[in-house]
């Protein structure tokens, strides 16, 4: 499983979303959240979700299993 972190961020700038709307969203710090991009996108299924409703992802696998 990879992370592709390049695809989150451009999710990000479409939705006009920041790190600090995704670590809240999730009622996580911005430090877990960064830490959790940065080991291959350790993410839970359940954040997954959220995170892909959050930033309205057509295509989540392109992100998460890249």
């Amino acid at each position: 499983k990879m992370f592709n972190e390049q695809e989150l961020r451009v999710a990000m700038v479409r939705e006009q979303k920041t790190m600090k709307d995704i670590a809240d969203m999730l009622e996580i710090s911005q430090t877990t959240l960064y830490r959790k991009i940065k080991r291959d996108g350790d993410f839970s299924r359940k954040e997954i979700q959220r995170i892909s409703e959050f930033l309205k992802l057509k295509e989540p696998d392109k992100i998460f299993f890249a």
